[in-house]
């Protein structure tokens, strides 16, 4: 009888051992819980961290712009596109003999373009171009976004948005109208747009905010007098973020929701239900609510916000500094001015005016 009672609890035991290995497994199946792991571990790993310069790559003082793709360093100069691995070894190089060239990179494609006929070329990690498209009107800039690729156009006197899958099908349009773009994105669902525009006139400046759904359907439309929009981005699907060169504003519809005046803007950064921005020397936690979360002050001049694996980076000509909450995990003073930095996987990458930095993190003595 007792080894019955013995061999029902084992069952049990082991029923219970095979449920919570499923609840582990299904948990992980999901990419943002994978995510979510990995930059917990990151961040408690980092903590006791401190930043070394792994290897120093010339790359000359002609390069015009730095980018990363496919864990590979992208430089670009004259018309040339090379490829290096992150020791610094050639895998490719390419020209291109366009008017006026364009590029950008995203993560599946790095997009050369020449501005005034409309061409662009998708290539791939080894340079080949995947897909030729020619839009046969002037392009401005262009942005990948989840599973689109959005061109800033401009057509006869007007500016708009074209917007294409990732094989260059041209599935979407929105024009304008006499203004300025300024900024554009795409929500999480890929339905909906959101473009802010500059008009100028005798003696004032207006910026505007559109949210279009896709089939050129005007949602919301939104004037600001006397600012500049600097950002825009979707918060939830039906609230709207615009950062002007002097406020932050939060909209529902046609509706300022609350709205935050500040001193010298330098740049901001949304992480689900936190928004920091970064002005003079404070770096500042705002809650989507527009309650103050968090403020820290800083003694040396910071530019830019870089989020990394689990907490934020500020940096800016001379310093970079890595914090969690308002606690300082790290501070490294380059000895040149820096003036990128981009985060790949464990590593930061510093660029200067002819050489790359790789910084790796290494356990505190």
């Amino acid at each position: 009888m007792a080894e019955k009672k013995q061999e029902g609890k084992t069952h049990i035991g082991f029923k219970i051992f095979i449920i919570l290995l499923l609840v582990i497994i299904l948990f992980f199946l999901n990419e943002e819980n994978q995510m979510k792991f990995i930059q917990f571990i990151n961040g408690n790993l980092f903590a006791n961290l401190e930043p070394t310069i792994e290897k120093s790559i010339p790359i000359g003082e002609g390069i015009e712009k730095v980018f990363i793709h496919g864990e590979s360093i992208v430089l670009w100069e004259d018309n040339k596109l090379t490829k290096l691995d992150f020791d610094g070894n050639k895998q490719w190089e390419r020209d291109f003999i366009f008017d006026n060239t364009g590029i950008s990179v995203g993560e599946k494609y790095i997009y050369v373009f020449e501005k005034p006929s409309g061409i662009i070329h998708f290539l791939d990690t080894n340079g080949e171009t995947a897909h030729r498209v020619d839009l046969e009107t002037p392009i401005m800039n262009i942005v990948e976004k989840d599973k689109n690729v959005l061109v800033h156009i401009i057509k006869g006197n007007k500016e708009g948005i074209s917007t294409l899958d990732m094989e260059g099908n041209t599935i979407d349009e929105v024009l304008i109208g006499d203004k300025n773009i300024l900024t554009y994105d795409i929500n999480e669902d890929n339905f909906t747009y959101i473009i802010s525009s500059l008009k100028l006139d005798k003696n004032e400046i207006t910026s505007e905010v559109q949210v279009f759904k896709k089939g050129n359907e005007l949602l919301l439309e939104k004037e600001i007098k006397d600012e500049m929009i600097l950002y825009t981005n979707f918060i939830d699907k039906d609230k709207v973020l615009i950062m002007t060169d002097g406020s932050l504003y939060m909209l529902k519809g046609k509706e300022i929701l609350w709205e935050k005046e500040f001193q010298l803007i330098k740049d901001i950064y949304v992480d689900g239900s936190k928004i920091y921005i970064l002005y003079g020397n404070t770096l500042e936690t705002i809650s989507t609510d527009g309650e103050i979360q968090e403020k820290t002050s800083f003694t040396e001049e910071y530019k830019k916000i870089l989020p990394f694996n689990g907490y934020l980076i500020v940096y800016g000509d001379e310093y970079i500094l890595g914090l969690k909450k308002e606690e300082e995990l790290f501070k490294y003073k380059s000895e040149e001015p820096i003036l990128k930095i981009i985060e790949e996987l464990d590593k930061l990458i510093l660029i200067h005016e002819d050489k790359i930095e790789l910084m790796k993190f290494e356990k505190k003595a």
